[in-house]
């Protein structure tokens, strides 16, 4: 079993785009993973997935569901989320102010312009890779 530190840092979140998810673990044992950045300090809000490397990898579809990240309290919530290539996000505003949400991260470049507690349709994550979200109005 594996704990997370989820610390929220600034008004950002990371989101994982992954091309696979690993199928459960049937070996026994333990496995112990520790995150940690090139100065041996411990990395927050880390993603971690294992594979077997005696089977095929099988990937689930994408949700036909959109997963949704919601801003509550001028954050992005969950601070972090592992998703798999295909997968649709909506990104409703639960706040009383507007927010102007994007990413310019490669895998996938976006903006929903300022809105408020109305629907906007769900952005498509359709490249693997790490996409980092902003608002430009409490950057």
């Amino acid at each position: 079993m594996a704990r997370f530190n989820r610390s929220v840092l600034l008004h950002r979140s990371a989101l994982l785009v992954a091309l696979a998810l690993a199928p459960a673990l049937q070996a026994e044992g333990t496995v112990r993973i520790a995150t940690r950045d090139a100065a041996g300090a411990p990395v927050a809000d880390a993603v971690v997935w294992l594979t077997r490397l005696d089977a095929p990898v099988s990937l689930p579809p994408p949700p036909a569901e959109p997963v949704v990240i919601e801003q509550k309290g001028e954050e992005y919530s969950p601070y972090v989320t592992a998703i798999i290539a295909g997968t649709r996000i909506s990104f409703p505003n639960r706040d009383r102010i507007q927010h102007h949400v994007y990413s310019l991260s490669k895998p996938k470049r976006f903006e929903i312009p300022l809105h408020g507690g109305e629907d906007r349709p769900p952005v498509l994550f359709d490249q693997p890779g790490v996409v980092a979200l902003g608002c430009n109005i409490h950057d």
